[in-house]
Formats: structure tokens, C-alpha cells, sequence
């Protein structure tokens, strides 16, 4: 038996010395690694049999097995050699696709098809990708390097320029120098670069730039126009609608104000309109009043140079009555709309010895229309009940007539049906009663004014206490040229005050005025409000006879003759020709201490207020009292500035006071509206009025949209933007420009700041579609010139670029730590291909070697797992390197010396037992 027990001892010493043999055999085959022989004991015994005493049976090789230990790495300049760091296996695929092999030889290669494969045509697998780079592992491919970029040819849709324009440059005008891209003088500047088609053919683009426009006051921008040619063909500009700083769409109304689509998207409508351009909107307008002119006054019939003396035209006896009733209704205006025309009554100048220019006529007609159509106050004859207190309609004048003898006269004054009077009615009532005599009574600031052109004394007296006229029975002697008496304000009632006026309108009307040409001889009345929301109309006079054509002779004749004036003339509101609403001049106090919260008093220093509202200015005082509230004491003062007036008649009216609950402040608002608006106002620090500054309203200005030309035909066409956006010269069925309208950019012209930065377009030049020459295809570009200036450095092109790439050439290939699989292409392409996949195995140790330091899976080694380089269990991926074989020599030389000694025992011990055998053989014989 030691016989065969050594025997099988040599062999496995055999066996050991053929897998060491092996190992220092593959110590420079890249991804080899080293094998190991396991050996086991023989031991065999009977279930009867004494264990402790039975001998072994020798030794057997259970198995030879792979030690999967990292090997070194060695780098190299192909990119496609890879070794793993770490854990893992490269998948490969045989030659015929059917089986799948496992290595960590990296050594790889591309074959004719430009796979990715090894020394035995086995290919490499790897994972799809998507554009960021992420795998699919569950499809899988065959890693192929594509030497080209064939069918990923990119066509040019987008040319960024970054081009210094210097602000120097000479401006060429396009009509005496057309651009000719054949005559350098027609043109500052030109760039050219290539641009490619679907099919990656290249063409060259050239931009020729020429100077229209340096900044000026009327127009604060530099433009250039760009020519734009691919080949020898012109790309025009294709429309472009402006956009804010947000990029939203611009939108322009009748008075050139802009705003973005989310303002005004309610409010657009699908109509043809005209087409407006951003850089054109440059034809500012002042806003003005609605306003009436007259026919030249005829000189031979009244001289209003020299003046009129109305009071001798009025005493005619043939035509006084005429002319005096002509003055009382001499035509009716309304003003804005108001619903209630009012009649212009100049019949107190009949009663005054002087003369009236043109000019004079005219401030007199202002006067008269402002009291009524604003802040005109009613007398109250109004008793306690609310009947007609009638000791308060009487008044004694006394005077010397033309016989120097003294007369007194009663004159009873008739009230309306709401028992009121204006002072205008007051005057006139008077004045018809003491017409024959010299005595003449004016409104005057708010009171009665009497005079006597003789310079004799005038008397007045009341037959009892006139409480609204301000009157008893004593009698009082005026001396001509004073102010005679100053009526009860407390009985003054307010026009349009719902609670007392019914009759009348709440909504004023404010600044109206009538003006003299004396070199025209024309008179003119303008409405107080500007913009296309003012309207004036005339009526109420019958001139000439509608069959016969003779002038009338009734009373209304005086207003033609006198004004110019016709019948039925009016101003109404028209399509964006005086603009916008003007805006009023608004004072704005201090805060101040007083508790304006609960009730407060009014004191000496405290009621007083010295107020300037347009040219006329006065001083305010209030009652004193202790018990005013915020209400009342802007009513009073309110009330007060209203009803300052100056020598000649003017009136304030519509002074507005408020109080600003958050700022804590009062207000103070003209009813007129224009630069010629005016308010001061001064009073005590109580009130915050101490230190008010002196305010104007302001005129506004708006702009008139001009009609975009198309010159380019050499014919001027006023271009419209259809109800599908879309330009066209054919008018047909617009009816009227919308209320707002798309704004468009010039086409193909850059506009710029006097600071050199970019203002339109800022979304770039869009281009029309150029068909290329031989049925090539079609291009659409839209040129960036965002990153363009216009300083005074020379012309540069500081940036240029586009997204066009004709076919491209593999110039490189990069292969990451995750595996992913990149290639760079001629055309500056970059392209990811795919990412190398890994696998691993439950056990390593069982796959089955079939050369060329690969190896099958068995059920051994389990089922493979896939994953990505670098994720968990696995290694990560090194390009232009290969893994070494594992094998330590020094430790195969030693385990060499092992085998050998082992062999050399088996074998003693077989020679011990051949001799044992040969004695015991000898012993017998």
C-alpha cells in the first residue's frame, strides 16, 4: 500500500509543479490570473473497522483554482486599452454573437466594422446613453467608434455676432448712396463667415454694415442696417415685433404709449391695422384743448383794435333793443360733454362807458364762462321755511339823474323758482332798472361795484334789514370808484351741490378760454381740458337764410358779426389729434400736530391763508369756531379759495382740498389742468402750510404713431399688418387703426444707446428663408448681435459663432472612470456613444477558464450581475492602461522549490518501499 500512497504523492508534486510551471509561464499576460492546486487526503475505512488505526491512502488535486487578487496596472497610448481597478469582469460577446465571455484583459482594439473587440475578435458590450450620459443597462450593444459623423451634419439656424461698431463711423444716406455690396462706398463695414445646410455643405454668409443715423435731441439712438448675402444670394429681414426688457411683446396705441402683451392682451382685437415701427415713434405733439376758431371780425362793422363802447351801440334807437338782447343771449357752448349747454351773457357791458378791444371781449367772455361752468355761486331768498324772503330782494338806490336832481329808486330783484340769483343775474336786474341813469354796477370780486361815470355820490338803504345783500335802512353813500357792498356768504349756495341744486349738473368744467388774434381779427374759444376726451360745441344761432342766402337780422346776427362766429360749429372728439388729459398742479402741505381726528377749533393766526391759484391771488379767511371738523374745515377753506377773484373778473373755480390719511398731510388740486396751472398756498404751521412749495401742473405730450414705408422698391408703399399678423401693402378693409397695435422692429436695422449698448433687436435679426442655388435645401437664420457695442475703438468682431456643422472626422476618443464613451469629431462635434458595462459574480472562483484570460460563468460562479463602473460592488474603469498578471514570481519560484522537494520524497519513499519489497521477496526465496 505505501506504494501507491506514494504514488499518488508524486503525482499531485506533479500536479503542483504543472500549475507553478503555468503561473511563472503567464507572468506577463495582461489580465491573467494565477491558478492554485488544492490537494486533499485519500481515506478510506469500513463502517467496522477501527479509525483510529487505518492509514491514509495518500493524496488526490481536488481542483485547480483562480486567485482574482488586483493585478498592477500598465499604461500604454491606446485609449482603447482599459483596465478595471477593483472588482468586476468586461463583458464580451463572441465572434458568432452566441456566448457570452467575461475577461480583465482591456486590451482592445477596433476591427474593420470599427467594433470595439480583443486579440480573439470577442466584442466589447456596453450600455446605451441618453444626452446626459445616463445607462440603460438593460440594452446593451455592441461598443462601436463610428469614424464619422455621417447623417449628423447640423444646418445653420443661428449666427451670434459680437461686433464693436465704432461710433465715429461716417452715416451713409441710403438715398443718395444706395448700398451696392459691389461699391465699398455704399457700405461702412463687412463680415463674412460660413454657414452649412442639412447635407453639412458649406456657403459663405457675409454681413455688410452701413451707418444711417447718429444720436441727435430729436432722436437719441445710433443705427446701422445690415445686408445680409449667403452666396451671391440677398436675405432679407423678416418682420420682428419688439419686446421689453422681459422679452414680452410690445403692443402701441393712438398715442404712441407702449405696453407688454400681459397689459393689454384683454384688450386686443383680430383686425387689420396700419403697421408702426418702435424706432418712428420719434413725432411728439403737445396735447391740447378742443377749440373753435372764428371768421375774421369784419373792420367796417366793428373796430376791435381801437374798441367797442357798447353802451352807445346799446342806446341806438334803432337798433339798441337789438343789440342789448343780442349781448344777453349771445350764444349758447357746452363744454366736455357737460349735458347742460350754458348762453354767454355780456349784456352788463351795455351799461359801461367804455371802450372793449378784441382782447378785452374776450377776457370778459373767459370770465363769464368759467363763473358758469365752474364754482358759481347762488344767492338764497330763502326764509327760515324755505319760502321767498322777500325784505331780502329789495334794495334802495339813490342817485343824481341828468336833471341833477337826486332820485331814489326801489329795485326789487326776481329770484327763480328756487328763489336764487347769481351775482351776474343780480348785476343785470339792477343795471335794466337804472338804465337811463349814469350809475353802472360790475361784479366785482364776489360784491356789488357801483359807479357813476358823472362822479356824483350814490346812495343805498334797504327798506328793512337785507340779510343776504348785507343792507339796512341806513342809508350808505358810496363814492364812485368803491367797493359798495359785500354780500352774506353764508347765503351763498354752491353750483352743483346735490344737496341744494337739482337743477344743474354735479360735474364742472374748468379753464375755458376765449382768445383775440388782432392780426387775423379772429376770436378762438378752447375748452379747459385737453386731449381727445375735450369737446366743444356751439349752437343756438340762425345766420343766413337756408333759401335765399340774405343774412338774418335778428339778435343772433350780433355773435357772427361780432365773433365770427356760426351756427352748429363744434369740436368733438377725433381719432388721436389732441392727445391726452393734461394734469393739474397739486400743492401738498407738511404734517403737522393738530388732531384733525375729533373736533378742533380755528383761531386768530390759525384761520387765515394766503392763496395763488393760476394768476389770481387772495387772501382766505374762514370763521373762527372750536367746534370744526376735518369735513367742515376743508369745506370752509375749500369754499374760501373759490371764491377769490381779481380786479378784472376772473374767477378761481374747482380748487379741490383733501387729506392724505397715510402721509397725514392736506392737498391742494387746480380744477385747471396744463402747464399754466398754478397753486401756492400759505398758512400757519398748524396745518402743515408754513412751507409750502409752489406747484405747476403739467401739459402732457404724446406721440403720433407714423405709418410704416416700404421705400425698398424704389416706390414709397404704406405698409398694414393683417388679421394674421402678416405685412402687407393692401388696405383694403381696415376700417380704423386698432386700439392697439402690434409694434415692430425696422427690419435688419440695430439700434443703440449713446452709452454703445445694444437697444433693438434684442431678440436678434430673424432672416426671411434663402432657397440655396441647386435645389440644396433652404436656410433660416436669426443673427444675435447682443453681444455687439458701439464704442469709439475701431471696427471688430469681438465673438462670432453659429450652430452649423458640416460632417466631422473622428479626432479622438475619451473614455471615463464610470465607463462612458466619448468622441470628438472634426466638426466640434462631442458625442457620447455608450457606457462599458460590469460584472461580477457571487463566486468568482467558479467560472470556468477557457483561455486568453477569459472565462465562462458556471453554476459555480452564479449568475452574472451588471452594473456601471464606480457603482457599488463594482471597480472603476482606467482608459490607456491594462491590468498585469497577478502572478508574484518570487512566490512561484519558492512554491517551485516546494514541488520539487515534495516529488523528490514521493519518490524516496517509493525507492524505501520497492527495497522493502525486494528484501521481503529475498526472504522467501
Amino acid at each position: 500500500m505505501s506504494f501507491y500512497t506514494s504514488l499518488t504523492g508524486l503525482n499531485s508534486a506533479t500536479a503542483q509543479l504543472g500549475v507553478t510551471s503555468n503561473n511563472i509561464a503567464n507572468v506577463g499576460t495582461t489580465g491573467f490570473k494565477r491558478s492554485r492546486a488544492d490537494f486533499g487526503d485519500i481515506f478510506a475505512t469500513s463502517p467496522l473497522q477501527k479509525a483510529s488505526s487505518t492509514v491514509g491512502q495518500g493524496v488526490s488535486l481536488k481542483q485547480v483554482s483562480q486567485e482574482f487578487s488586483q493585478g498592477n496596472i500598465s499604461f500604454s497610448s491606446n485609449a482603447l486599452d482599459l483596465a478595471i481597478t477593483g472588482d468586476g469582469f468586461f463583458p464580451l460577446k463572441s465572434a458568432d454573437g452566441l456566448q457570452d465571455i467575461y475577461t480583465r484583459n482591456g486590451a482592445f482594439i477596433l476591427n474593420e466594422q470599427f467594433n470595439v473587440v480583443n486579440s480573439a475578435g470577442q466584442r466589447l458590450m456596453a450600455a446605451t446613453v441618453d444626452s446626459t450620459g445616463s445607462a440603460n443597462v438593460n440594452e446593451r450593444v455592441v461598443l462601436t467608434i463610428p469614424q464619422k459623423t455621417s447623417g449628423d451634419a447640423q444646418e445653420t439656424s443661428l449666427i451670434e455676432l459680437g461686433v464693436n461698431f465704432p461710433a465715429d463711423a461716417e452715416v451713409i444716406n441710403p438715398k443718395t448712396q444706395p448700398f451696392n455690396r459691389a461699391n465699398p462706398a455704399s457700405y461702412n463695414k463687412s463680415t463674412a463667415l460660413t454657414v452649412y445646410d442639412k447635407g453639412g455643405n458649406g456657403y459663405l454668409a457675409t454681413i455688410y454694415y452701413v451707418k444711417t443715423q447718429n444720436a441727435s435731441q430729436g432722436s437719441p439712438t445710433n443705427k446701422w442696417q445690415t445686408y445680409v448675402f449667403v452666396g451671391d444670394d440677398e436675405v432679407k429681414a423678416s418682420l420682428l415685433q419688439a419686446t421689453d426688457a422681459n422679452n414680452e411683446k410690445l403692443y402701441v396705441n393712438k398715442y404712441g404709449q407702449t405696453a407688454p402683451y400681459s397689459e393689454v392682451k384683454d384688450l386686443l382685437v383680430n383686425t387689420k391695422t396700419k403697421m408702426f415701427a418702435l424706432d418712428e415713434l420719434t413725432d411728439f405733439q403737445t396735447s391740447v384743448a378742443a377749440s373753435l376758431k372764428g371768421e375774421a371780425v369784419p373792420t367796417t362793422t366793428y373796430d376791435l383794435a381801437t374798441g367797442i363802447n357798447f353802451k352807445t351801440l346799446s342806446e341806438d334807437v334803432l337798433t339798441g333793443d337789438d343789440f342789448k338782447a343780442g349781448l344777453r343771449n349771445l350764444f349758447t357752448v357746452d363744454v366736455d360733454e357737460s349735458g347742460v349747454p350754458v348762453t354767454v351773457d355780456l349784456s352788463y357791458l351795455a351799461h359801461r362807458d367804455e371802450l372793449y378791444t378784441g382782447e378785452a371781449i374776450a377776457a370778459e367772455i373767459t370770465n363769464v364762462l368759467n363763473r358758469k361752468f365752474g364754482d358759481e355761486r347762488y344767492f338764497d331768498f330763502s326764509d327760515a321755511d324755505g319760502d321767498l324772503d322777500t325784505t331780502s330782494t329789495s334794495i334802495i338806490v339813490s342817485y343824481v339823474n341828468d336833471l341833477d336832481v337826486t332820485v331814489s329808486t326801489t329795485i326789487t330783484l326776481v329770484p327763480d323758482s328756487s328763489n336764487r340769483l347769481t351775482m351776474d343775474e343780480i348785476v343785470f336786474q339792477i343795471n335794466e332798472t337804472l338804465e337811463d341813469t349814469t350809475v353802472n354796477v360790475r361784479n366785482v370780486s364776489g360784491g356789488l361795484f357801483f359807479e357813476d361815470s358823472g362822479g356824483n355820490t350814490v346812495s343805498l338803504s334797504s327798506a328793512a334789514t337785507n340779510a343776504v345783500l348785507g343792507l339796512d335802512t341806513d342809508e350808505i353813500e358810496l363814492t364812485s370808484g368803491l367797493l359798495a357792498v359785500s354780500p352774506n356768504t353764508e347765503d351763498l349756495v354752491r353750483r352743483g351741490d346735490p344737496a341744494s341744486d337739482t337743477d344743474l349738473p354735479s360735474l364742472q368744467r374748468y379753464g375755458i378760454k376765449v382768445t383775440f388774434d388782432p392780426v387775423g381779427k379772429t376770436f378762438q374759444i378752447a375748452s379747459g381740458t385737453t386731449g381727445d376726451e375735450s369737446s366743444l360745441e356751439i349752437t343756438g344761432m340762425s345766420v343766413t337764410d337756408p333759401i335765399t342766402g340774405v343774412i338774418s337780422t335778428d339778435e343772433t346776427l350780433l355773435a357772427f358779426q361780432l365773433l365770427g362766429l356760426s351756427d352748429a360749429t363744434q369740436a368733438t372728439s377725433v381719432d388721436a389729434l389732441r392727445g391726452l388729459k393734461s394734469q393739474p398742479a397739486v400743492a401738498t402741505g407738511s404734517t403737522f400736530s393738530t388732531n384733525v381726528s375729533t373736533n378742533f377749533s380755528v383761531g386768530v393766526g390759525t384761520d387765515t391763508f394766503i392763496v395763488t391759484v393760476d394768476d389770481v391771488r387772495g387772501t382766505v379767511t374762514i370763521p373762527q369756531g372750536a367746534d370744526y371738523s376735518l369735513a367742515s374745515f376743508m369745506s370752509e377753506l375749500e369754499d374760501g379759495i373759490n371764491q377769490l377773484a381779481d380786479s378784472t373778473g376772473k374767477t378761481v373755480n374747482g380748487v379741490r382740498v383733501s387729506y392724505d390719511e397715510k402721509a397725514k398731510v392736506f392737498q391742494f388740486t387746480t380744477g385747471t389742468a396744463s402747464n399754466n396751472s398754478f397753486i401756492k398756498v400759505s398758512g400757519s404751521a398748524a396745518w402743515g402750510l408754513s412751507e409750502v412749495e409752489s406747484v405747476r401742473g403739467s401739459t402732457t405730450t404724446w406721440i403720433q404713431p407714423t405709418q410704416f414705408v416700404d421705400s425698398s422698391g424704389g416706390t414709397d408703399k404704406a405698409v398694414f399688418i393683417d388679421e394674421f399678423g402678416k405685412e402687407t401693402i393692401n388696405g383694403d378693409g381696415m376700417v380704423k387703426v386698432a386700439d392697439w397695435s402690434p409694434l415692430f422692429l425696422d427690419k435688419g436695422e440695430l439700434t443703440f444707446d449713446t452709452g454703445g449698448k445694444i437697444l433693438s433687436p434684442k431678440a436678434g435679426t430673424q432672416l426671411e428663408t434663402v432657397f440655396l442655388a441647386g435645389g440644396k435645401g433652404a436656410l433660416t437664420i436669426n443673427i444675435d448681435y447682443s453681444k455687439s457695442t458701439q464704442f469709439t475703438s475701431a471696427f471688430a468682431v469681438l465673438s462670432q459663432s453659429q450652430d452649423g456643422a458640416p460632417e466631422g472626422d473622428l479626432v479622438g476618443v475619451t473614455i471615463g472612470v464610470d465607463g462612458l464613451v466619448s468622441a470628438s469629431y472634426s466638426n466640434g462635434a462631442q458625442k457620447s456613444l455608450a457606457k462599458i458595462l460590469l460584472v461580477n459574480f457571487s463566486s468568482p472562483k467558479g467560472l470556468r477558464q477557457i483561455g486568453d484570460s477569459s472565462f465562462l460563468s458556471s453554476a459555480a460562479s452564479g449568475n452574472p450581475i451588471l452594473g456601471t463602473a464606480g457603482g457599488a460592488g463594482f471597480g472603476t474603469i482606467r482608459a490607456g492602461a491594462t491590468e498585469r498578471s497577478n502572478v508574484d514570481l518570487t512566490q512561484e519560484l519558492v512554491d517551485l522549490i516546494t514541488a520539487q522537494r515534495n516529488f523528490q520524497a514521493n519518490a524516496k519513499a517509493i525507492e524505501t518501499s520497492t527495497t522493502m519489497t525486494q528484501a521481503i521477496i529475498n526472504i522467501r526465496g
